[in-house]
């Protein structure tokens, strides 16, 4: 089980990949296991909508129940046979990420600092630096009544987006 349409985001963080890249759809793939990191036959795949408010975690709970409907279906239908898709030629893989991953800096975009949060705040990683602020876990400061941080594109005000 895989949360992404392979080979599309293989590797360790699939559904932070997905977030922080702005999709509107996560994918799941049912694969077999092959030599390669995720390049197994595609059994099975589904999607679900993927909402500005959703985090890692929500992702990773509706990723687990839709696996598990989709894994039920495979198991009363053996025969069906390996799918295939048109996806683009490339294919990405991404590796597991780094505490640098989760940098927020006043160049960093209103949107994309909310795609960083909503990514990667479940690991207590996301950093703002600026000259004169340096929040060191921005998830921790959210639960705790909020911030406001100057960016690129205008102030995010962030409130109990997130929980830890």
């Amino acid at each position: 089980f895989h949360p992404s349409l392979l080979p599309l985001y293989r590797g360790a963080n699939p559904i932070e990949a997905q977030i922080l890249d702005g999709v509107n759809d996560i994918d799941l793939s049912w694969h077999r296991i092959s030599t390669k990191i995720d390049a197994g036959e595609i059994l099975r795949n589904a999607k679900f909508p993927l909402y500005e408010n959703d985090d890692y975690q929500t992702v990773l709970k509706k990723a687990v129940n839709r696996g598990a409907i989709l894994m039920r279906d495979l198991v009363k239908k053996p025969e069906i046979k390996s799918l295939s898709f048109d996806l683009p030629k490339e294919t990405s893989y991404f590796p597991k990420f780094q505490k640098s991953d989760a940098l927020i800096t006043p160049e960093t975009s209103i949107s994309k600092a909310k795609r960083i949060i909503r990514a990667l705040g479940w690991l207590g990683w996301v950093t703002y630096l600026s000259e004169n602020l340096h929040v060191h876990n921005v998830t921790s400061v959210l639960n705790n009544g909020g911030i406001s941080i100057p960016l690129k594109d205008g102030h995010l005000k962030i409130k109990g987006i997130l929980k830890e």
